[in-house]
This record gives structure tokens, C-alpha cells and sequence, in this order.
């Protein structure tokens, strides 16, 4: 990694339970930009698949579910990269929010690959 920083090191400072817990927990206005710009996606997708679903337009809600799991991993991920390194709490509580909003989202499509990820991330955390 660049600047010899340990991401492995780093990432373990932060451990889930914490992040279930909210313990140091970052108000959203005191988060960086491309974190309020993350949440944003993932509300509008929230919005978005839970208004297609109520149409029983399946296709429309899967392909905003798809469109913000690639924003998440595509954008938000690569450009924080150094963040996630350096260990920033309010990184890690971001993605901790997306992961498990994403797999509640999930669930009318893909029931128990959503119910596993839910499990993993929310619940053994908790």
C-alpha cells in the first residue's frame, strides 16, 4: 500500500460491533462530502426500489439497487480508499449504513443472500 500504511492494521482498529453500537458515531452534517454524497444515493435508491415495488415494477427496483451497489463500489469506495487505510471511524460508519441498508433492500429480490449479508454485517455486530 502507498506510504507503507498497514490497511489490514487499520481496518481492525474499527470493529463492527462498534459500528452497530454507534460508538463514535459522526452526525452526517460533519461527515466529508463524499460521504453525505453516498447516503444521498443510497436514500434516493431506498426511495426509488421501495416505489417500484410498491408498482410491482421488480425491474425498475433491481436496476436502482444494481445502479447504487455500483456507485457504492465503483465511486465511493475507490475515491475513499485512503481513508479506509488510514482507519477513519466516520469511513467505516458509512459503509457499515450502505452495506445494511443494501441488504435490507435486497431481501424481496434475493431473500436469503440478503438474509446471510444481514447477518454478517448487522447482526453478529450487534
Amino acid at each position: 500500500m502507498p506510504g507503507g500504511t498497514d490497511g489490514n492494521a487499520a481496518a481492525s482498529s474499527v470493529d463492527s460491533r462498534s459500528l452497530s453500537a454507534g460508538r463514535g458515531y459522526t452526525p452526517v452534517s460533519g461527515r466529508s462530502l463524499m460521504d453525505r454524497w453516498v447516503l444521498s444515493e443510497l436514500h434516493r435508491t431506498a426511495r426509488s426500489v421501495a416505489g417500484a415495488l410498491d408498482r410491482f415494477d421488480v425491474l425498475d427496483g433491481a436496476r436502482a439497487l444494481f445502479d447504487c451497489v455500483d456507485a457504492l463500489s465503483n465511486w465511493y469506495v475507490r475515491r475513499s480508499r485512503r481513508r479506509f487505510w488510514d482507519g477513519d471511524a466516520a469511513a467505516f460508519a458509512t459503509l457499515h449504513e450502505c452495506l445494511v441498508t443494501v441488504a435490507k433492500l435486497l431481501a424481496p429480490f434475493t431473500p436469503f443472500v440478503a438474509d446471510e449479508l444481514y447477518e454478517r454485517i448487522a447482526r453478529r455486530a450487534a
